[in-house]
Parts: C-alpha cells; sequence; structure tokens
C-alpha cells in the first residue's frame, strides 16, 4: 500500500515500483493512493522503492523492506534402534532449517510422553516399557507460527526366553510329557524337555500320572508315578525339576 499527495488536485501522477528482485510495476493514476501486489519466488531481503511524480516534474519517493523467508523443512528425522525387546530405550535426534527461524519443537514419543526445546536441531532418548508399535512425531514450530512434521515407527516386542524341563524317579521305558500354553513336547524317562521363544506368562503342566505296566510270569501289574511339582507357570527363563514317584 502506498500513497502521495502535494500536487494540484486533479493531477495525473506517474508511479514506479522497484520490488528489490529486480523487477518493476509502473502506471499513472489520479488518486492519492495506490494497492500493489507482488511474489516474490525466492526467499530473501528486499528493498522496495516507490517513486512517483507530479505536474510540474515534481517527484518523491520512499521505500520499505521485506523479508521473504523460505519453508520450514525438517531436514532429517531418525530414531535408534527402531525395534527391539521390552525394556527398549531409543535416542531420537534431527535438524531443520527454512522458516523465520526462532525454532520451538515438540516430541510426542506415541506412549503418552513427550519432550520439548529449542533451537535448529534435537537429540533426546526415551524408554518403552511395554510392547507395541508407536509412532513418536517430531513437530517443528517457527516464529512466523510456520510448522513442520515428521514421524517414525518404532516397534517393541516381549523378550523372549526358554524353559528346560528335567524329569527323576520315572522306571525305564516310560515316557513322559510337559504341556507350556498349548504346546506339548514327549520324552522317554530320564530326558529332558525344552521349550523356546516363550514369550510373557505361561501356564505348564506335566503328565500325571505316568502308567508303568509290568507284565511278568503271566500276570500284569501297574504301577502309577506322580509328579511334583505336577503343574504352574512361568514368565522367565528357568529349569524345572519334576520327580515323580511311585504311589
Amino acid at each position: 500500500y502506498a500513497s502521495w499527495w502535494n500536487a494540484p488536485s486533479g493531477a495525473t501522477y506517474s508511479y514506479t515500483i522497484n520490488w528489490g528482485d529486480g523487477s518493476t510495476t509502473s502506471g499513472s493514476t489520479t488518486s492519492t493512493t495506490g494497492t500493489f501486489y507482488h511474489t516474490y519466488s525466492s526467499a530473501g531481503t528486499y528493498t522496495i522503492t516507490v517513486t512517483v511524480s507530479a505536474p510540474g516534474a515534481q517527484t518523491g519517493s520512499a521505500s520499505a523492506t521485506v523479508t521473504v523467508y523460505g519453508p520450514l523443512v525438517i531436514n532429517w528425522f531418525t530414531a535408534s534402534p527402531t525395534s527391539g525387546t521390552a525394556p527398549l530405550t531409543v535416542t531420537f535426534s534431527g535438524s531443520w532449517s527454512g522458516g523465520s527461524g526462532g525454532y520451538s519443537w515438540s516430541l510426542s514419543f506415541g506412549d503418552g510422553g513427550s519432550t520439548s526445546g529449542s533451537g535448529s536441531s534435537m537429540s533426546a532418548s526415551h524408554t518403552y516399557s511395554s510392547a507395541g508399535t508407536y509412532t513418536a512425531t517430531l513437530t517443528v514450530k517457527d516464529s512466523a507460527g510456520d510448522t513442520a512434521s515428521k514421524s517414525v515407527t518404532i516397534t517393541v516386542t516381549n523378550p523372549t526366553y526358554s524353559v528346560t524341563f528335567t524329569e527323576s524317579g520315572l522306571p525305564t521305558g516310560t515316557t513322559w510329557w510337559a504341556e507350556v500354553g498349548g504346546t506339548k513336547k514327549y520324552a522317554g524317562a530320564g530326558q529332558s524337555i525344552t521349550f523356546s521363544g516363550l514369550s510373557g506368562t505361561n501356564s505348564w503342566s506335566v503328565a500325571n500320572p505316568v502308567t508303568y505296566v509290568v507284565n511278568k510270569y503271566g500276570h500284569h501289574w501297574t504301577y502309577y508315578y506322580y509328579a511334583s511339582p505336577s503343574s504352574g507357570t512361568v514368565s522367565s527363563g528357568t529349569t524345572i525339576s519334576i520327580t515323580y514317584s511311585q504311589q
């Protein structure tokens, strides 16, 4: 917007606007005010000069400075590691540029936690305590109120473990089994059974009782061997000793 006066009433004014980027706008008007528009395609600081000529060789000029900012851009935003078992500690870092400067940033970890700061870069760490898929989002704002965001996905799984069952007390030739989380495995007397790749809390049980049949002299004898312990739950790697006794 520009205004001028101090010329005879009804005079025709000639004006030239130098936009400071190599382009100009010229024209004439009988009005003492004018509104003009120009689009800058590149970031920078430009000096705009308006020159107005009135009848009788009267000339006046005025200048104003305009600062054009480039877009606010997050150059990079990374997380390391992006997957693992709980508890998982992840380090985040990022950098940004453009816009009007005066940056502030906030980082939402996706599990309800967050952190924030200021400047043109960031570094933060966070520990995810539970299994799940999380979206961590970095949001940057400049002094003009423009924002930019980037996200990264973090996958957290439960840790895995193994459980081994050992057996004692069964006579040779018998078979026993152990079951964990719905999976059953068999073994002979004196042999162990191992379950791997378990996670969380699992229920377990073993064969109880184990039947042992003896055929001798035309007779059949049936013996029953009972387990101790015979069932329970497990949530971490361990060895469970099973003792069978005849009752």
